[in-house]
């Protein structure tokens, strides 16, 4: 069609007669049918395809809007984002070094020695279903090994065996290559706070990574060695699951006439201040590793190095003497497990909690007469976290502690009269109204309005955008 087109153009251009013009018209509108009509086509199918995958499928919806990409900030450079999150996570080492040592109460748990060397077909499958991200690391384009998986699985598989079986992570997969990502588009772009350090792997790396957390998750979950109360990062749970158990713990109390209090605590640079000799101490001690699947653990865990990149520019390799990389596929797995006990503190109170990641839920309930010992217990297992935190080189950010109470309207009256705030640290934290709880906003009246406005808000947004694609969705 453009070929016909740019025919009907030459012969215009060399006579100019009216019926050469006319032609060229009419077969330029053609082409442009064509291509509306193409264009109109491919997304309906694309879309079409994407009916039982709600993530792929508002990713394509965000694809045809084209939502404008922030333009990265010109005010701040690659070693300006090294030299402040490098510092952050110093201050935060600092600033624990004086805590006791961890305890940590070794558990009977049958040992896992070995990781169960993979097959030809498990790295196929892994292939085709990952997603197809690059690295500047990577000598070849991810898009490229995933078309050349039939003939690149054998050699893969060989390669992730003979790491398995000897207990060795390459060094030269330990490299990682950090770039700050906007934590809130609501954030200033030119305060390097505003941002979180992401690191990106090699897929190589990450490919080892996905099978060693895959075993150890099955030996975790076959052994029940995580605490029901963890929703992270696990099978069967996730925000939904960690947000109903609370959620439902709190209407009960409202139910009985009883008040409740929720504290919301959050931890700094959770991930980047992991240390790894306690870190390998609880895989040791609480989840049984030992052998060659230890072995492989420390190496993991050891002669890190990361570089930072911003603007094009990338700063030179930093030796990494803690945490567990965000971007990685062990970590997250890594780091529920460091923090697996932490659930005992809450215990030793008579205090439920629940967690998400480096998110601690902390609630309790009584009878308004009673509300003073609800805070008081409350109080002093905050500040036995806190401890917990320190000895484990974690850092309580008291800045992003939230406590709110729950009850009927008449019982909230009555604690009007009463102390309701929350000691943590040298940090008074004043009841909150509203609180928003992994996403979801609660009220002290748990009537869900906020979070109803917030949801039909959101949804009408949405609406509005589907309407610039209405002939592509429907």
């Amino acid at each position: 069609m453009k070929r016909v087109t740019r025919r009907l153009e030459r012969q215009y251009r060399r006579g100019r007669s009216a019926d050469s013009l006319s032609a060229w018209r009419m077969q330029f509108l053609a082409q442009k049918k064509l291509l509306e009509a193409k264009y109109t086509s491919y997304w309906l199918s694309t879309i079409d395809a994407c009916r039982h995958n709600p993530r792929m499928l508002w990713k394509t919806v965000n694809n045809i809007l084209q939502p404008p990409v922030q333009s990265a900030t010109d005010k701040l450079s690659a070693a300006d984002f090294a030299k402040s999150f490098t510092d952050k996570v110093a201050n935060i080492r600092v600033s624990t070094a004086a805590a006791a040592a961890p305890v940590i109460v070794p558990r009977e748990v049958p040992p896992l020695t070995e990781l169960k060397p993979t097959t030809v077909s498990e790295i196929t499958k892994l292939l085709s279903t990952l997603p197809a991200k690059s690295c500047p690391l990577d000598p070849i384009p991810t898009w490229l090994l995933k078309r050349i998986s039939t003939t690149i699985s054998p050699i893969l598989c060989h390669l992730c065996n003979l790491s398995l079986h000897r207990g060795i992570f390459p060094t030269h997969l330990k490299q990682a290559r950090v770039t700050p990502r906007l934590k809130k588009p609501t954030l200033d772009p030119d305060i390097a706070n505003s941002y979180r350090p992401i690191s990106n792997l090699s897929f190589i790396s990450k490919l080892v990574e996905r099978l060693v957390a895959k075993r150890f998750s099955a030996h975790a979950n076959l052994h029940t060695l995580f605490p029901a109360q963890q929703s992270a990062y696990r099978p069967l749970h996730s925000t939904e699951t960690a947000v109903l158990k609370v959620h439902n713990d709190l209407v009960r109390a409202v139910d009985d006439c009883r008040v409740s209090q929720l504290v919301l605590l959050h931890l700094s640079a959770a991930f980047d201040t992991v240390d790894h000799q306690i870190l390998l101490c609880v895989l040791s001690d609480r989840f049984g590793i030992s052998g060659t699947a230890f072995n492989w653990f420390q190496s993991y865990l050891s002669e890190r190095t990361q570089s930072f990149a911003h603007a094009g520019l990338t700063t030179d390799y930093f030796p990494v003497t803690c945490s567990v990389p965000q971007g990685s596929v062990f970590g997250p797995c890594g780091f529920i497990a460091y923090t697996e006990d932490i659930t005992v503190v809450s215990e030793k109170h008579s205090v439920h909690s629940h967690t998400y990641a480096d998110d601690t839920q902390l609630y309790d309930s009584s009878t308004v007469a009673d509300a003073g010992s609800v805070r008081d217990r409350l109080t002093r297992c905050v500040s036995d976290v806190a401890k917990w935190c320190a000895s484990r080189r974690l850092q309580l950010n008291a800045d992003k502690t939230e406590t709110i109470w729950f009850g009927l309207r008449s019982n909230l009256a009555k604690l009007q009269r009463t102390n309701q705030s929350l000691q943590v640290g040298s940090s008074n934290i004043q009841p909150s109204s509203v609180v928003r709880d992994l996403g979801v906003y609660l009220d002290s009246e748990l009537s869900m309005k906020q979070y109803v406005a917030k949801t039909a808000a959101v949804c009408f947004c949405h609406i509005r955008r589907l309407r610039q694609i209405r002939s592509f969705v429907g």
